[in-house]
């Protein structure tokens, strides 16, 4: 990710760095390869290509790893998220930490248009987090009849 950046690269004003995590300014949490199972879902991807997280930067993007260039980027309406997974409807589905908004919940985008829609928003603040309730959100997942993860 890195070097797909360009050199003269800082991090903005809108998102202060932390004393002492200099070294972590973007958090990459996730990255995923398109597989040959969900390349037919992405015909504006190739298969290989890498679906990331930046947590710091609120994006999720598709990175070529040969070309080292951004094929598609999203920022927000997620914060702080995590987990991005393609999908077999051709969606790009998203935890979202919703951090300061009190409802964490998940979020499915649409590379190709940029639609997002709401999947499902926590009862309560607090209802999912990040890898220790990952299990919830493979149930949530499952009862929907979408168990599609690679």
């Amino acid at each position: 990710v890195m070097l797909a950046l360009p050199d003269d690269y800082t991090p903005g004003p809108v998102r202060r760095v932390p004393p002492g995590q200099d070294s972590d300014i973007f958090h990459p949490n996730d990255v995923e390869p398109l597989t040959a199972a969900f390349a037919e879902a992405f015909p504006q991807f190739e298969v290989g290509d890498l679906l990331i997280s930046l947590r710091e930067l609120n994006l999720v993007a598709v990175l070529d790893p040969d070309r080292l260039e951004f094929k598609w980027m999203g920022y927000g309406p997620w914060i702080r998220q995590h987990d991005p997974d393609f999908t077999a409807s051709g969606r790009i589905e998203i935890y979202d930490n919703a951090t300061g908004r009190g409802r964490s919940g998940i979020l499915s985008v649409d590379p190709a248009t940029g639609d997002v829609q709401r999947l499902h928003t926590g009862p309560r603040r607090g209802d999912f987090r990040g890898g220790r309730d990952r299990v919830r959100v493979q149930q949530y997942r499952g009862r929907r009849g979408e168990r599609e993860r690679v």
